[in-house]
């Protein structure tokens, strides 16, 4: 599986309708049309496929404005392909914590 995302160019009508499906059955943590929307706009920006890119980003809503962010997830794959390691030293159902080590150095978290 590739971990590239697809570049498509969708018409704005074609997004308005996946930002609807999206928002209906809250795939992908998306929360409102509104979200779902913005999301399907910042794909087409990059050249994401919309669908695929739900699996990288979120949309966020802090302090009353709007944010897609990358998951923690993303993150890490990202920081792991880049060279860095990540050692989980506790897994509790409330709390984690790693150790990241990347090119010698080394951070707690």
């Amino acid at each position: 599986m590739s971990t590239e995302l697809a570049t498509i160019q969708r018409p704005l009508n074609e997004i308005a309708d996946i930002a609807i499906w999206l928002a209906n059955s809250k795939f992908g943590g998306v929360k409102s049309v509104d979200e779902a929307g913005i999301l399907m706009l910042f794909c087409q920006s990059h050249g994401y496929d919309p669908i695929r890119a739900l699996e990288l980003y979120h949309v966020m809503s802090v302090g009353g404005k709007v944010q897609i962010t990358l998951k923690a997830t993303a993150t890490q794959a990202a920081f792991q392909r880049a060279g860095g390691r990540v050692l989980w030293r506790k897994r509790a159902r409330l709390m984690m914590v790693s150790a990241m080590t990347f090119t010698g150095d080394d951070c707690s978290l």
